[in-house]
């Protein structure tokens, strides 16, 4: 409902999720505080028997319709900026297979091709897309470079780095990141995760809490970025997050106080298969959106790639066959 979502600019999420629960309480309170009708003889004073939370709600509710329809109404289009976003939708079990590197790196180019006859300003591929470190391995870096050099297009990649080459130390750690490659085939920016996921990226408290291995069996060795990046392509600056991090509306708001004109959310759903998940986060992404007024392109290796208007309205999203959006490519 994007007239409500609108409210969201003012009062964040948690202004929405206030009017939705006192409007249930009002009903309720209503219900169970109904007046009964042998001692009301007329309706004057049944209307003076009407909880005062729900003439509150009601009205709340009136004024945050008003105000979205007054914005929306406003709503212009905006600078344009294209971007097309790669949905290579690579099975779970394949991705860090190393039998399967030159068939995901052929998917995910063949469909850059395809999308660069629409002439783009910038090409996204989800997170960890590549397969491989693309920081360090030189052959991988020049392979996407001529790519890039080859489209006459800017690619945003998703990629994890091995921090071995930072410092010795971090032998087995790793960064999950996205990098930006020019057109000329260098890399021009890159932003590490800095909002990890427990349990998936890392085990908390490893050194405090023996967890059972059940639990942490599939936990990663990743380390949390440090730098809050900003990527530059022609006249757009924009920030880029990855996977959750898009669902925290602080954490986003950074990137928008330090310039960032439009988002993207770089993500795997893979691993929730078809559950309800891919598209919760998917309404997180519009909230993000109408809470900042600004763009956001979703890029998911499987998932839901879409993009969202700065009002939180989604203009376009990847589907397939029979209009299916889940392990889909495109």
């Amino acid at each position: 409902y994007p007239v409500l979502v609108q409210l969201c600019a003012l009062t964040g999420g948690y202004g929405l999720s206030f009017l939705m629960v006192l409007a249930n309480v009002a009903i309720a309170d209503a219900i169970l505080h109904r007046p009964n009708a042998r001692f009301a003889p007329n309706g004057r004073s049944i209307l003076r028997r009407i909880p005062l939370s729900l003439v509150a709600a009601a009205a709340l509710l009136l004024l945050t319709s008003l105000y979205g329809l007054a914005v929306l109404r406003r709503a212009g289009s905006g600078d344009g900026f294209s971007i097309a976003l790669v949905q290579g939708n690579i099975p779970q079990e394949q991705k860090w297979d190393g039998r399967h590197r030159e068939a995901i790196l052929e998917r995910y180019a063949g469909l850059t091709r395809l999308a660069a006859r629409q002439a783009p300003a910038l090409i996204v591929w989800p997170e960890t897309a590549v397969p491989g470190d693309l920081r360090h391995d030189q052959n991988l870096q020049r392979r996407l470079g001529r790519l890039a050099v080859e489209t006459k297009t800017p690619l945003l990649v998703g990629a994890a780095e091995n921090a071995k080459f930072t410092t010795k130390k971090l032998e087995d750690k790793f960064y999950n990141s996205v990098f930006l490659i020019s057109t000329d085939g260098r890399v021009e920016g890159q932003y590490r995760k800095m909002l990890l996921v427990p349990f998936s990226e890392y085990a908390p408290l490893r050194d405090l809490v023996t967890w059972p291995k059940a639990i942490v069996s599939g936990a990663g060795d990743y380390l949390p970025g440090d730098r809050y990046t900003l990527f530059t392509v022609g006249p757009a600056t924009f920030g880029a997050v990855i996977c959750w991090e898009a669902i925290f509306p602080n954490f986003v708001r950074e990137f928008v106080n330090r310039g960032a004109r439009f988002l993207v959310v770089a993500t795997n759903e893979a691993h929730f298969r078809e559950t309800a998940a891919p598209y919760q986060l998917l309404a997180m992404s519009v909230f993000r959106a109408a809470e900042n007024r600004i763009a956001i392109a979703r890029s998911a290796n499987t998932g839901i790639s879409a993009l969202i208007d700065p009002f939180g309205r989604i203009t376009h999203r990847l589907r397939g066959a029979a209009q299916k959006d889940l392990f889909v490519e495109g």
